[in-house]
This record gives structure tokens, sequence and C-alpha cells, in this order.
């Protein structure tokens, strides 16, 4: 498939002159102390700045898939938006929302505990940093792959403006505008950024000849920074999105050439993703170890309906639809400070989370089956982290994280449907559940039947480090992540199976050796 593109962007900044970042220069904050250079760090770490997603006119994070070795960004397939994230072989297949991702994605800090709705149009971004191999000591469980940071832009002290159109064939008409600048100067500033893309689909429907691949995304995102003193800082950024758009264009190999785009379906589907957040994040300096005091609290709310034609033919064989339903809490609360040789990094953090899941698999007009559930999930941890200078060019690190999980869920195993997943949904006593009516948008209606887990683990991590600041860094890190085992939305036991049926806990544990050099016409390791 060809798509053309022109794309016309402007931008307008009043500040004094600056020197530009080079490439060599990347600016990332992955140890949680700050900015550093990514050449410095002995991480296998990939960072893209604000100019190099530019560059790759990157859409979305699957479009960083193959720029990186032994790294998948890709979606589902069946559905968008619903993140498949591998990292080293490491990841999940699943778009059910109780399935723990094992590539953890965390924008501005908020770790996000949904694969679907992940998958969001990438726009006025200042990086993405993607760490490969376990993180669990300063990233907690679900990172046994690696972690995909994104950082968005935050305030600047002074007037900038950006904007950019773009047009692509389909017609694909993309639009995005971002203002920033003081508020009152020295204590408050702002930033606003709207984005706007309107597809009307590239492909066609061989069933009907409709044209297909409709999607349309809106995203709105304020922010204000502000600063009461020199020495503490407070950031509110807050986003609200919406997609809405067709289904998946699934081919059917056994009716159609694979090296082709045609298709031909008679459920078209949809898909769609309604989305608001808001991180507060505060950093104090304090002269304690002349270190950082920083808060990060975050709350997100995230919908995600889609519907899709499975079996990918002309006939009625296999439609489903689903809808996830997710409404999270987070705060973390950490230290950095350094103590002579040694730079000391601690804290806490909890999550809290509910989830929904709903799906209605339809076999033909009259014959459909339901099954869902709903859980509520937290987790607690402590971590901690201390990187010894034991020489200029020689440095040990040695870090662990105690996390404690808790889940409960409310659990509807796959049955006859009475009635679409949308409205009430009566369910004959014995089949699946204990009679009464459901309601797949009133969580505390699920059935009765529920299962709790509890699970806890310590994340080991250590490494040492020889190199100088500008030179040859090489290192040999060792660490460990573990995804908590749970339940998963739907089940097909059948009645008097086992109602305590779930998935195992995951750990891994890695040990390598790494390698970093810098060129004057790049990096490498």
């Amino acid at each position: 498939m060809k798509r053309l593109s022109l794309v016309c962007a402007a931008a307008l900044v009043l500040a004094p002159a600056a020197h530009a970042q080079t490439s060599e220069e990347i600016i990332v904050t992955a140890t949680k102390r700050g900015e550093a250079r990514a050449e410095d760090l002995p991480l296998a770490l990939n960072a893209f700045s604000s100019e190099a997603l530019a560059a790759r006119s990157v859409e979305d994070l699957t479009s960083l898939s193959y720029a990186m070795p032994n790294v998948q960004l890709e979606d589902i397939g069946t559905a968008r938006g619903i993140a498949n994230f591998t990292i080293r072989g490491v990841g999940v297949n699943s778009s059910i929302a109780s399935v723990d991702p094992a590539v953890g994605v965390f924008v501005d800090g908020m770790y996000l505990g949904l694969n679907a709705g992940t998958l969001t149009d990438l726009f006025d971004v200042e990086a993405v940093e993607v760490l490969r191999g376990p993180q669990g000591a300063l990233y907690g469980r679900n990172v046994t792959g690696g972690a995909v940071l994104v950082r968005t832009r935050a305030p600047s002290d002074v007037f900038e403006a950006r904007a950019r159109l773009a047009a692509e064939t389909g017609p694909n008409l993309i639009g995005e505008v971002a203002i920033s600048g003081p508020l009152a100067p020295g204590v408050l500033s702002g930033r606003l950024a709207i984005y706007h893309a309107d597809d009307r689909g590239w492909l066609e429907n061989g069933f009907d000849g409709a044209r297909f691949g409709e999607n349309e995304t809106s995203i709105y995102r304020a922010a204000l920074r502000f600063t009461p003193t020199r020495d503490l800082e407070f950031i509110l950024r807050a986003e609200q999105g919406a997609i809405d758009g067709d289904g998946p264009a699934g081919q059917n190999r056994a009716l159609h050439a694979r090296p082709s785009f045609d298709f031909a379906i008679d459920n078209r589907g949809y898909a769609g993703t309604d989305w608001e957040q808001a991180i507060l994040e505060g950093n104090w300096r304090v002269r304690f170890g002349d270190g950082v005091i920083t808060s990060i609290s975050a709350w997100r709310d995230v919908a995600v309906p889609w519907a899709a034609d499975i079996d990918s033919t002309p006939a009625f064989v296999f439609h489903t639809r689903v809808l996830n339903l997710q409404e999270q809490w987070s705060q973390e609360l950490r230290y950095a400070g350094a103590f002579g040789a040694f730079d000391v990094t601690a804290g806490v953090y909890y999550l809290e989370q509910q989830l929904t899941y709903f799906d209605e698999r339809n076999f033909a007009p009259t014959f459909r089956r339901t099954g869902g559930g709903a859980g509520d999930f937290t987790t607690a941890a402590a971590f901690a982290n201390v990187d010894w200078r034991a020489s200029e060019t020689l440095t040990f690190s040695l870090g662990a994280r105690a996390t404690h999980e808790e889940k409960f869920s409310r659990i509807s195993r796959v049955r006859r449907a009475a009635d679409d997943l949308d409205g009430p949904l009566a369910t004959p006593a014995g089949d699946g559940q204990s009679g009464s009516d459901l309601d797949a948008r009133a969580r505390h209606q699920l059935l009765r039947c529920a299962f709790r887990s509890k699970a806890g683990t310590t994340f080991p991590r250590a490494w040492a480090c020889n190199g100088a600041r500008g030179r040859t860094p090489t290192s040999t890190p060792a660490g460990r992540g573990a995804t908590f085992g749970g339940r998963e939305f739907p089940h097909l036991e059948q009645q008097g199976g086992s109602r305590r049926a779930a998935y195992d806990a995951e750990q891994i544990s890695t040990f390598e050796i790494g390698w970093k050099q810098a060129w004057p016409m790049g990096a490498g390791g």
C-alpha cells in the first residue's frame, strides 16, 4: 500500500538564542533521577527526541516498531488502539482487559494499566524512551519485557507556538496546534495543544464496494506550570480524547491473495476509544542530599468499545462485539539525592484500578454467547536504588522493590445471551450465574461468584559500569521482573468446573553485558 503525504509545519518561538541539541545528546529520565544524556546511562535504552519523531513521521508508538532491535510495538490486529508490545521476545497477545501487559507504558510518569486504549496518536511530545529488559526495581510489575516512557511537552517560560497541517491519500487530513507561554512571568505558565485527524479510509470493501477504514481522532491537552519558589514546582496536565472509526479490515487468505489488499466482510464493525486523564507532578528541591522530592498523582478513565468480523468473509459466520471500561488512580512519592559518592533513589507507589470487560460472540443472528467480568485491583510498592561511584570510571548500583498486589474479580462465563451488550442482559438461573438481570455498564450488578488473589514479590537489580562521562561505558546489569497471576475475563469453564481456575505469576531474571560507543556521526552499542 502506498500513501502520499504533504506536510506543512510552522513554529514560532520567542526566546534567547540557544545551541541546537545534537543527535548524541538526547535527554532521558529513565533512572528517575532527573534528566541525563542517553549515552551516559548503562541501560539498554533507545530514546527519540521530538525532532527524531518528526523526522520519522511517527503517528503512534507502532510507528517505532522497526526502529529498534528486539522491539515490536504492534497493535492486536482485531481492534484499533490495543497494544501488543513485545521486547526481547517477552510480551502478550491478548485483547482481554484482565490480562496484564509484559511491556509497561508510562505517560508523564503515569502507568497505563490497560492494554486497550494505549495506542493513541502522538503529538506535542518531548521524547519517547524504550527500555529493554526487566525494569522491576524502578517501575514495578508488568515490565518483564521492558518499558515505554512517553513525555509530553511542559509549559514554557517564553511564548511559543507550533502548528502542523498534513494531507495524505485516503484522504487523511491532520491538523495540530500548540501554544505555550507565561501567564504570570516567573510564577505561572500554561500550554494548550489540540490535535485532530480525519481519515476517510483508503481501502474498499469488496462486499459492498464501500470505502473502508474511516477513522476520526480528536485530542485536547492543557497544562499549567506553577513555580511559587525557586525550589518548588507543580505541573498539572489534563487530557481528553476520542477516537471513532471502522473496525479491522480482515482478509481471509482462503479467499484473497496474500500480497493484495483485497477483502470482503459483511460486518463493518467499529473501533472507539474515549478517555480522560489528569496528572499532577510536584518537584521540591531540598537541601538534604541536594535532592529532589517528586510526587506524581494520576487519574485516568477510558472506555474502549469495538466490534469486528472475525471470520473475514462476506457471510455471517463469526462476529464479535467487546466493551472495555477502566478507571485508575495512582500515586508515586520518591526522593533522589546524593551523599558523597552515593546517589540514592527511594520511594513508594500505589495503584488502584477498576476494570470491566464484556464480549458478545455472534455465530448467527439468533445464536449469541456473552461473557466477561469485572475486577478491583490494587498494588502497593516500596523501592530503593543506590549508585556507588567507586572511582571516576567505575560505578556499582544496587536496587530492589517490594510489591504487594491484590485482585478481586467477579466473573461471568460465556453463556446464552438474551439481549445486546449495551442493554439489560437476562440470564437463566444456573447458566453462568444465579439469575437476576445484568447490565454491562453497571459493575455492582455483576455476579456474586468472586475470585480473589494476593501476591507479593521483590525485584532485585544490580549492575556495574566502567566508563566516565563522554567515554565508552561498559555495563553488566542484572535484574528481575514479574507479572502477577489473575483471572481471565471471560472464562469458558462449564457448570461445576473449578471457579478458581486462574493463570499463574510469571517471573523473569536476566543478566547481560552491555557496551556503548559514541562516534562523531552518531552512537551505537
